[in-house]
């Protein structure tokens, strides 16, 4: 049977949850697939697990040396052998009908570089705790313009989407990150597609890499003055101006929250002024940069709980701008 779809599925020390993940792949009513899996040097019994299924689909590859995640995932993209990539992570998992939905809405869809699907945040427990809805008020029509919508944050559970392969392009200089990237990228000049189920399933475990916060707050940093770089172009963009100024100002605003995080207290007031400037929620945005202007300690306190001391300081270095490729 000649694959039509391509699951790249990375791997790295998720040994307990990979079952299920392949389980879900197996169970899928579209069979015509091919599961790519390349384990990123797993110290756990992965590669042993892997081993354990049967079925000529599933294609197991081991890196002689760790490529890390996007790395990891662009060499998983090389290896496929069709047109279409839906992306799992080896600790995430699938409806059975996803990818059979997904295919019809790209059929009808033919300008369209990916769908993605509606999904769940997936506690580390069992049964599976069905409440987090991670989309809130973000569109629902099948044809539609994401990209204003990734200028506030990435809603899309990565293990969501399905890309033609031209735009499953990943920066391995990332950690976190790259799938935003590579939605913003593709969606900068296209509509895309979209099913309005809940058929993906996004594990929350304690070692997920999303949780490792301080290098993951400088990725986000990085990308959300990228981001701001370019807001008059975003603006002057094809996309409803509303929109577009709304998620500029979130952008903002979740950008001063990350500076005073640092101890820059400096940059967190200059990123409150600018959401103020561009935010549509005008009390939300001035109650921020009133924030931004208590000392040090007392913003912390507000703004990130828990938090005894703000992380190194004097780390503006670190902040060079991400900026989209071929965009800002």
């Amino acid at each position: 049977m000649q694959p039509k779809i391509s699951i790249v599925v990375p791997s790295y020390n998720h040994a307990p949850y990979i079952p299920q993940c392949v389980e879900s792949v197996l169970a899928q009513t579209m069979p015509d697939w091919e599961m790519i899996v390349v384990d990123d040097g797993s110290t756990d019994d992965s590669m042993e697990v892997w081993k354990s299924f049967d079925d000529a689909r599933i294609k197991l590859f081991q890196n002689d040396s760790n490529l890390g995640t996007y790395g990891n995932q662009n060499r998983g993209v090389s290896l496929a052998s069709t047109d279409l990539i839906a992306i799992l992570n080896s600790d995430d998992f699938w409806e059975p009908n996803k990818l059979a939905l997904q295919l019809e809405a790209l059929d009808r869809n033919p300008g369209a570089p990916l769908c993605y699907t509606h999904g769940w945040l997936a506690p580390n427990t069992n049964p599976l705790e069905r409440k987090r809805d991670q989309h809130e008020d973000w569109p629902i029509t099948e044809e539609q313009e994401l990209f204003p919508w990734l200028l506030e944050s990435n809603r899309v559970l990565a293990s969501s989407v399905v890309f033609r392969k031209p735009f499953a392009k990943f920066d391995p200089g990332l950690r976190y990150s790259g799938d935003w990237m590579a939605l913003l990228a593709a969606s900068n000049h296209h509509t895309v597609a979209f099913v309005p189920e809940k058929l993906t399933y996004w594990r929350i475990h304690p070692t997920n890499s999303f949780s490792l916060a301080e290098s993951a707050s400088v990725e986000e940093i990085r990308i959300r003055q990228g981001l701001l770089m370019g807001a008059d172009r975003w603006i002057d963009g094809r996309w409803d101006r509303a929109v577009v100024r709304r998620g500029l100002g979130a952008c903002a605003l979740h950008l001063a929250a990350l500076y005073v995080l640092w101890g820059q207290m400096g940059l967190a007031r200059k990123a409150a002024r600018l959401g103020m400037r561009f935010h549509p929620n005008r009390r939300a945005a001035f109650r921020r940069w009133g924030v931004c202007n208590l000392p040090q300690q007392l913003a912390l306190r507000q703004l990130w709980p828990g938090v005894d001391a703000p992380y190194r300081s004097g780390a503006d270095e670190t902040f060079l701008p991400i900026s989209l490729n071929g965009a800002t």
